[in-house]
């Protein structure tokens, strides 16, 4: 290996720390980006049961087109997020899974409920129960100053 000078050394170390404070900055920067990605889903789910409630059975139209809706807003979710979010967090995918899949069994609880015919009284704070998980995991997946 060939000797350097302390100049040499000197430029080196501080592109190196160049690239960390980059590299830093862009995971923080992503990170929002999974935030806002899994706090939408939830959210969008939870709406979802909520439309499903309010139209299935009685105005079919209303129901097709608000599940078109979800469809759309889910998809040009997803590719926000897949075209902003290059660097993932240690853990991003474990949380994000954890959390879609207690919400997912939560909204499938939500749907068998739809044929008992519960009021808005009830399904208002279930869809608000619904969407806690992702909503719980985007809140814990945020950047904390100090880190």
């Amino acid at each position: 290996m060939s000797q350097i000078s302390p100049e040499q050394a000197r430029n080196q170390l501080d592109a190196a720390q160049a690239l960390i404070c980059t590299t830093e900055e862009a995971a923080r920067r992503n990170a929002y980006v999974g935030v806002i990605t899994t706090a939408g889903v939830g959210v969008l789910i939870a709406a979802v049961l909520a439309v499903s409630w309010a139209f299935a059975g009685h105005n079919n139209l209303a129901f097709a087109l608000s599940f078109a809706a979800y469809g759309i807003s889910l998809g040009l979710l997803i590719a926000w997020q897949r075209s902003h979010q290059h660097v993932f967090q240690r853990g991003f995918g474990r949380a994000y899974r954890n959390a879609f899949l207690v919400t997912m069994v939560l909204y499938a609880f939500g749907i068998a409920w739809l044929i008992r015919h519960v009021g808005w009284v009830i399904i208002t704070p279930y869809c608000v129960l619904v969407a806690l998980p992702m909503l719980i995991a985007a809140a814990r997946m945020a950047p904390r100053s100090g880190r």
